[in-house]
């Protein structure tokens, strides 16, 4: 809407000037325009350790999620916003620094909508699976989700419907940011932390100790990625096990790029469980797969049959 000076009206100055002349003094018009639509994004603030959905005047983590993955208010947590490009944040209160959640028997926790999860306090949050579930389920063609600043520790996938990704389920088509992340302790039988089913993995400046593909025939200790695009840039994977290949991580297709990133320690000979047959101490290369490896350390590493460090696949590009 605006409106037009056509019809404005001289004032007649106070102050002559000059004799004989009268200056005269347009009154302004103002022009009104319409404000473009703007939508405020929900930033939740987690202020307690609980994990319930208990209306008791605090957010829990397991609050602010729901509420961002339906955009509906959940408890305490008020409603997230939907649409393309609008990503919510869930961050930490300072009463929080260097404290633990701890899951229960709620299981893990899911994310279906696009969120930034990231911890701003001097010591790094823990999430703790309790070896009883899965810490994080992205559900497939999830896109824009990020975690940083946290540790993700002792989840174990053998409650869920398929024991993969002990501490990360990423669903086909999903898409996941990890930075300054450390996973340790994580359990499943494929992917101790990670299992990738197909989406995009970025991890950037994370580390990944002590995880483990346990299973019989159990592949990845640290990551398991099936398929998809996957990026580890500048980051650490130390005394992660599997029995089959793959002590660190397991590739089967895809595109992959590794940066900067050390494989120290790492193991497919016997300390998962008994080796079958154990090959690729660090990484095994199953699939067609496109894997580029740029700089690092690869130290240590040990198979009970073939790859001390790294095992590729005929076909592959490594």
């Amino acid at each position: 809407m605006s409106y037009s000076c056509r019809n404005a009206r001289p004032l007649q100055s106070s102050r002559l000037r000059r004799a004989g002349t009268l200056r005269h003094k347009f009154a302004r018009c103002l022009r009104l325009e319409p404000l473009e639509s703007r939508i405020v994004l929900t930033s939740y603030l987690v202020d307690t350790l609980d994990e319930s959905n208990a209306s008791d005047g605090q957010i829990s983590l397991r609050e602010a999620l729901t509420a961002a993955n339906d955009n509906l208010a959940f408890g305490d947590a008020p409603a997230g916003q939907s649409g393309p490009g609008n990503i919510d944040t869930i961050t930490f209160a300072p009463s929080l620094s260097g404290g633990e959640i701890t899951l229960s028997t709620l299981r893990s926790l899911t994310i279906s909508d696009s969120i930034s999860i990231f911890d701003t306090n001097s010591t790094p949050l823990s999430i703790d699976g309790s070896g009883l579930s899965r810490i994080f389920e992205i559900a497939p063609n999830t896109a824009n989700v990020s975690i940083s600043n946290l540790t993700l520790q002792s989840g174990d996938a053998a409650t869920e419907s398929e024991n993969v990704g002990g501490a990360i389920l990423i669903g086909a088509g999903a898409e996941l940011t990890l930075d300054q992340v450390v996973l340790l302790n994580n359990t499943a039988d494929d992917g101790g932390a990670i299992y990738n089913a197909g989406g995009t993995l970025d991890v950037s400046q994370s580390a990944f100790t002590s995880n483990s593909a346990a299973a019989s025939s159990g592949s990845g200790g640290a990551i398991f990625s099936a398929n998809g695009n996957f990026s580890v840039t500048k980051s650490a994977f130390t005394f992660n096990h599997a029995t089959r290949a793959g002590g660190a991580i397991e590739i089967i297709d895809g595109t992959v790029s590794i940066q900067s990133t050390n494989f120290i320690s790492n193991d497919v000979n016997g300390l998962a469980g008994p080796a079958a047959p154990g090959n690729g101490g660090a990484l095994h290369v199953t699939g067609i797969a496109d894997v580029t490896v740029d700089g690092g350390l690869i130290i240590g590493n040990k198979a009970a049959s073939e790859g001390g460090g790294f095992w590729n696949q005929v076909g592959s590009t490594l």
